[in-house]
């Protein structure tokens, strides 16, 4: 069933051929690059409900997979967004060795997340 699902959905996203093997969980896939791209090919098999190396399926996709479907999901560390990090490396640029005042005293916001 998951077998059949992820290739569906890999060719639904452009794939024109799909093979996932179930022992080492890799998808091989062929595709015409004017047509699709394999960015398009990952998010379309996350839609779905499964994650990829670049995409994690929303949660509510997730839970609907049936349950031999389902699998230990690998938890990604978030990354600060692109406005905390620019803050930050305001912060780090500025005089005062990247001091700021936070409420509670002064902080190194170099040194500390924001």
């Amino acid at each position: 069933m998951c077998k059949n699902n992820i290739e569906k959905a890999a060719k639904k996203a452009g794939a024109v051929s799909a093979d996932w093997d179930t022992e080492s969980k890799m998808l091989t896939v062929k595709y015409n690059s004017s047509s699709t791209n394999a960015a398009k090919i990952q998010q379309g098999i996350a839609a779905v409900g499964y994650d990829t190396r670049d995409f994690k399926a929303a949660d509510e996709a997730y839970d609907k997979l049936h349950a031999c479907c389902k699998y230990e999901r690998v938890k990604k560390e978030t990354q600060p967004s692109a406005a905390v990090k620019k803050e930050k490396a305001d912060c780090c640029s500025k005089e005062g060795e990247g001091k700021v005042a936070k409420e509670g005293g002064e902080k190194s916001c170099c040194s500390e997340a924001h």
